[in-house]
């Protein structure tokens, strides 16, 4: 539910890859909005990844960003843009968000989805579950 949430009020972005095999992707925080747009980006398989952040509101913000355990965090000041590079290695989803006061819960938390197999020796080993009878 939070995903689709995220993708009505921030919307959806593709990173593009640059000759440098970096993909990179520029994000916004409108005036008055308290949401990342783009809330959700996307990458074609794992790497490096580079956000231009943007904050064109008038609260001061922060970018607090997963990068392969760890996280990167880049201050927003009012009217001011930053980069800040992250390392996301393996398929999955990455959150990423605002904890300055209560930002995160009013919007700005955002979503990074790496496309990619899992190596099969690091999924989980399940037993087939029964599926519902179709109506």
């Amino acid at each position: 539910a939070l995903v689709g949430r995220l993708f009505a009020h921030g919307g959806l972005s593709w990173a593009e890859r640059g000759d440098d095999g970096v993909y990179r992707d520029q994000i916004r925080v409108p005036r008055n909005e308290y949401i990342w747009k783009p809330a959700i980006i996307v990458m074609g398989a794992g790497g490096e990844l580079e956000l231009d952040f943007a904050n064109q509101d008038d609260v001061f913000h922060i970018a607090l960003v997963a990068s392969n355990g760890n996280r990167q965090v880049l201050e927003l000041p009012v009217q001011t843009r930053g980069r800040v590079r992250v390392r996301l290695d393996q398929p999955g989803l990455y959150w990423f968000g605002c904890p300055v006061a209560n930002h995160a819960g009013r919007g700005m938390l955002g979503l990074v989805i790496v496309k990619g197999e899992v190596d099969s020796a690091a999924k989980l080993d399940r037993p087939r579950m029964p599926r519902p009878s179709g109506n």
